[in-house]
């Protein structure tokens, strides 16, 4: 497993607690725009009464260099205290308290046959109120309602911690809205000059709802949305001059191509808003050569690369996992390092907690459908850009790949079983092309015990 940058906000130097806040803090300093942070949650419900907007973020250790999205953050103004109205009046009295703990066994949103509000709903009471009750009661419902979810519940199974251990040390910051389009920037970690452009939620007259780009510096792309309106290559060149120059302050490590969101406002200017580790920059080195990956021999080429390893390289790759890592019936460890996933599931927390320790994620799926899910936050960012390299190997790649008596074993292994049980690929990848094969010389599949 490659090595990866050690800086700052990761050394001794730093106790990071709040690593949004605190690394927000640093960026202005160093003379950048970031949105206005309040102290406390009564000074930025100010702005609310006042007619426009704040965020509550969710803030804790773990965030800065491991898994991320876990926890929800909430856009509060004028439309969440109506919204939170609708709700009250639509169920007539809530005890709120209560409604929270028992959500979360209901969907996101009530259906016709329920009994009470979907755990949406409940979040829009709580954040409808807001102005009504004390601060500190605000808090701790936002913490009870994202310690009961299944992301940080499942990641606290993952890591053996107790889910009142983290809600202990999680805090809120309090931040102005930036009217705008977000954008998130990542430099590719094998090709210089490329950089990976996502942007979603424009302003209010935008063409798109979402948008993304593979790029340069200058803005030329090399992949994207044809006659793209929202990401201009003017626009583009701006965030990616911004990324680079806060990417390249002292406290953080140079050569790392970090996950960085951004805002850009309606007047074009640009907004820092957050900056999660990824991967080190490695260059490719030779680019491969077609003729050594034969039909002939079971190779098959990706239609798209992020990434590069030195040569072909066989791995173990999982396509799921046992259920529940803590269950009494699994065999499964969480390991320290992964060779790969096709990450054919719905567990985010698991996905959130392996991504930097894996070697290999290979996508059946077209690029454009991994860019626009990312870009439209369908999709966990984190699969794609934290493993070492990551392959798309189109819709139906990986069904010609694996055949179809060895997929059922695995997933009579997997579900049936409570035991871990992986497809063996051969891959290559130069940061601009790549080909994988299901290995000729393992007995396929293979078992983790």
């Amino acid at each position: 497993m490659a090595e990866t940058s050690i800086d700052w906000w990761m050394s001794e130097a730093s106790s990071l607690q709040m690593p949004k806040r605190e690394i927000a803090d640093y960026v202005e300093s160093q003379g950048f725009l970031v949105p206005k942070r309040f102290d406390t949650l009564d000074e930025a419900l100010d702005v609310v009464r006042a007619g426009s907007e704040i965020v509550i973020r969710s803030e804790h250790r773990d965030e800065y260099d491991g898994p991320s999205g876990l926890m929800s953050s909430y856009r509060v103004g004028p439309e969440t205290l109506n919204d939170g109205r609708r709700i009250l009046q639509k169920f007539g009295e809530l005890d709120i308290h209560e409604e929270i703990h028992l959500s979360h066994d209901r969907g996101a949103v009530s259906g016709s046959g329920s009994k009470g509000p979907g755990y949406l709903e409940v979040e829009d009471a709580v954040l409808g109120v807001i102005l009504d009750v004390p601060t500190d009661l605000t808090i701790g419902r936002l913490k009870t309602m994202n310690g009961q979810r299944f992301p940080l519940k499942r990641y606290a199974e993952l890591i053996r911690r107790p889910v009142a251990d983290i809600m202990d040390e999680t805090q809120y910051s309090f931040w102005q809205y930036i009217e705008g389009s977000n954008v998130t920037v990542t430099a590719d970690s094998a090709i210089d000059d490329r950089y990976h452009v996502l942007a979603n939620a424009p302003a209010k007259g935008a063409p798109r709802s979402h948008s993304w780009q593979i790029t340069n510096e200058n803005g030329h792309p090399t992949a994207g949305i044809e006659d793209d309106e929202m990401l201009t290559s003017e626009v583009t060149a701006k965030v990616i001059q911004a990324y680079e120059a806060i990417r390249n302050m002292p406290n953080f490590a140079p050569e790392h191509c970090p996950i960085m969101e951004l805002q850009m406002d309606t007047e074009g200017r640009i907004w820092f808003l957050q900056y999660h580790r990824a991967r080190d920059f490695q260059a490719a080195r030779d680019a491969l050569n077609p003729t050594d990956f034969p039909d002939n021999q079971g190779w098959q080429q990706v239609e798209a690369v992020r990434g590069a390893i030195d040569s072909p390289i066989t791995l173990q790759t999982a396509l799921w996992y046992p259920d529940y890592y803590g269950s009494r019936r699994s065999r499964y460890q969480l390991p320290e390092a992964e060779d790969a996933s096709t990450d054919w599931h719905w567990d985010w927390a698991l996905t959130e907690v392996l991504a930097r320790r894996r070697l290999g994620y290979i996508a059946q799926s077209s690029r454009h459908n991994i860019y626009d899910g990312l870009a439209a936050a369908h999709d966990r960012r984190s699969k794609w850009f934290k493993p070492v390299v990551a392959v798309a190997c189109n819709d139906r790649g990986l069904e010609k790949l694996i055949p179809e008596t060895v997929k059922k074993e695995v997933q009579e292994a997997v579900f049936r079983g409570k035991i871990l049980a992986k497809v063996v690929i051969d891959l290559a990848a130069d940061g601009n092309n790549g080909y994988i094969r299901l290995n000729p010389d393992s007995e396929q599949p293979v078992y983790a015990l």
